[in-house]
């Protein structure tokens, strides 16, 4: 209905784009606080011959192998 002129977007204050810009910044700052940091962690991980974390085990049902368990498997 946008789309069409039905439903009209009230326009944000500077104040309101200010604090949403604020929160997005603060948000992505505390989920990821070093890019390059992650990926230097995952190749430091130890992995077994076929790349998966040490405890991964093959599902008997799906013949996948995987860490987390679910539904049983």
């Amino acid at each position: 209905m946008k789309t069409i002129g039905l439903i009209h977007d009230p326009e944000m204050d500077e104040s309101t784009r200010k604090l949403i810009a604020e929160k997005r910044a603060a948000y992505e700052a505390a989920t990821n606080p070093k890019k390059s940091a992650p990926a230097a962690e995952a190749s430091a991980e130890p992995t077994n011959a076929n790349g998966f974390p040490p405890g991964a085990t093959l599902c008997a049902k799906y013949n996948t192998q995987a860490l987390v368990l679910m539904d049983g498997c």
